[in-house]
């Protein structure tokens, strides 16, 4: 979930999301951490496209405006580092013989 966010060519401000409950589930400062960025960034996307007569909504429209732009660059830089970690970390782990599936005689 991560990593589709990460390289994802495009982007929709509902795909914040995603990520969320693996985050949390995997590692809970990450989620945190992912949770208070992509807020930060919607909330100002969201109040950048307020429409003058109606409080309670917004429309989107291209470019986005550079405050939120760097929010959200924030946002994808930290799932970008957590992402590359666990990558890394995946790559770097010595593997543990005892946590090799048994060899099935044939």
């Amino acid at each position: 979930a991560a990593l589709f966010l990460v390289l994802a060519p495009g982007f929709g401000v509902q795909y914040v999301v995603f990520p969320a409950a693996v985050l949390v589930a995997t590692d809970v400062r990450a989620g945190i951490v992912w949770g208070v960025a992509s807020g930060l960034f919607i909330g100002a996307l969201y109040v950048a496209f307020l429409l003058p007569m109606d409080l309670w909504c917004s429309r989107f429209a291209a470019p986005f405006p550079v405050f939120p732009t760097v929010l959200g660059f924030v946002a994808w830089a930290a799932l970008a580092y957590w992402t590359a970690a666990r990558i890394i970390g995946r790559i770097a782990q010595p593997r543990d013989p005892a946590r090799q599936p048994a060899a099935h005689p044939s």
